[in-house]
């Protein structure tokens, strides 16, 4: 694995390992297990036998089946929390080229434990463990560990809720093909970065224009076709084509932070939408869903630096990005977009 994560180094690209903390095991049945197998040499290999003999309390009862049949468990459970940790601990010490973990499955952190106490909760009665406060607990200790070894943590939120990122570097929504979830992981991402799973049913649909804007509008990043992706996006010709035409779009983005500045883009053209984001260097301004409207007139203002910057577009399909000029007028900038596929991604750039 460390060997994979270098060479993808060396090329440029940055692994993160897959890690989960709500779910555990694979085909789980829930069978008696004699004690005395927890002095067996192979019990590791039996996930329910580890399960309820190593950390009886870490799961919840009855249990409840997930993906492969794994069960749901507790990260509050203190024997649970350590048994993570330490494996988190393994990553860094053996898996050194790697730039840290994307966690999955945050959605089952909805359920409490009836068997546990947080001191706050009540569900069904009686004093519970909500799984939003194990969460919470177990972050408070992974996040420095991860962050004092220069590494980073992405989660799948699934379950969008302001708390849960603290300590988060980024998100990778499983959900980038529903548009509550893509809107949701976006504004969650204000100033940390957000990628969404890609499917390639979404790009066979007939405009799969819409799909690429959608995700420049948002600041959002798609998830790039590869080889042997797991119920994700796979090569193929169409896809391919698309991905290279947005490519520089998406690439200006690197690095993007909303900029929140009351009224500080506008656009005269009906229909079409714009959104600007502070990157290194300048500004990018996404201008999409223009329809067959070859260019709109945007108005800048309340912006640091506008009169410095240097202005040029990239538009889907075109290699070559297009100088722009700028007009000052009344405390504003304005600039005249040309757009191809009714979209553009405009670059203001500031002298090194």
């Amino acid at each position: 694995m460390n060997d994979y994560a270098r060479r993808m180094r060396e090329q440029g690209f940055h692994v993160l390992n897959y890690f989960n903390v709500t779910e555990f095991g694979k085909n789980m049945k829930d069978l008696n297990v004699p004690a005395e197998y927890a002095a067996g040499p192979l019990l590791w290999t039996n996930p329910v036998a580890f399960l309820k003999l190593c950390l009886p309390q870490a799961y919840l009862k009855p249990p409840i089946d997930t993906c492969y049949r794994a069960w749901v468990t507790d990260v509050g459970d203190p024997a649970y929390r350590k048994f993570l940790l330490e494996q988190v601990r393994r990553h860094l010490e053996l898996l050194p080229d790697t730039d840290g973990l994307c966690i999955d499955r945050l959605d089952w952190l909805r359920y409490y434990n009836p068997a546990a106490d947080d001191g706050v909760s009540f569900a069904d009665g009686q004093a519970a463990r909500s799984l939003y406060n194990s969460w919470r607990a177990f972050m408070a200790e992974l996040g420095p560990l991860m962050h004092s070894a220069d590494k980073v943590i992405f989660a799948n939120t699934m379950t969008m809720r302001l708390e849960l990122n603290r300590e988060l570097d980024g998100i990778y929504t499983e959900h980038g093909d529903n548009p509550g979830a893509l809107n949701a992981a976006a504004l969650m991402g204000l100033r940390k970065p957000v990628l969404a799973w890609t499917y390639n049913a979404t790009l066979n649909q007939p405009d799969p224009d819409s799909f690429f804007q959608r995700h420049l509008h948002l600041g959002v990043f798609p998830t790039a076709p590869y080889p042997f992706n797991h119920h994700c996006i796979n090569p193929e010709p169409r896809a391919e084509r698309y991905y290279m035409d947005y490519g520089p779009l998406l690439d200006a983005m690197r690095g993007r932070k909303w900029v929140l500045t009351a009224r500080c883009v506008e656009s005269a053209a009906p229909g079409a939408k714009v959104n600007l984001f502070r990157v290194p260097g300048g500004y990018v301004l996404p201008v999409t869903f223009g329809g067959q409207t070859a260019s709109v007139r945007l108005r800048l203002a309340n912006l640091p630096g506008l009169d410095k910057a240097k202005w040029s577009v990239l538009q889907p399909g075109i290699e070559t990005p297009v100088p722009i000029s700028a007009v000052s007028r009344d405390g504003s900038l304005e600039l005249d977009v040309p757009l191809k596929r009714g979209c553009a991604m405009v670059q203001g750039q500031f002298p090194e």
